[in-house]
């Protein structure tokens, strides 16, 4: 069993990793486990765009539809239901393809 002071260092690592992630140029892959916070990251890259209208839109794909539930959830509470709609996709593997 870890301690919490055991789970501080861990906890700072991670969140280290995320904000690595945020900050790379796209196009990234990042490989993670259950948990590790990718759907966050996602999140937070598409929330970095600009607030002028895009002529591209990104697609935020997962695997889950609770994944995608949160991210359409997080973009619209942080003020940004632009990122939402067209030319913008979140969504399921399944509803992309």
């Amino acid at each position: 069993m870890t301690t919490p002071e055991q789970t501080d260092p861990v906890r700072a690592d991670a969140e280290e990793q995320q904000q690595a992630a945020m900050a790379v140029a796209a196009p990234a892959y990042v490989a993670a486990c259950p948990g590790a916070g990718k759907t966050h990251v996602i999140t937070n890259r598409h929330l970095q765009s600009p607030r002028r209208r895009l002529r591209k839109g990104r697609a935020l794909i997962s695997f889950t539809r609770v994944a995608r539930d949160q991210m359409a959830r997080r973009c619209r509470s942080a003020g940004r239901a632009d990122l939402v709609q067209a030319p913008h996709f979140i969504g399921t593997l399944d509803s992309f393809l």
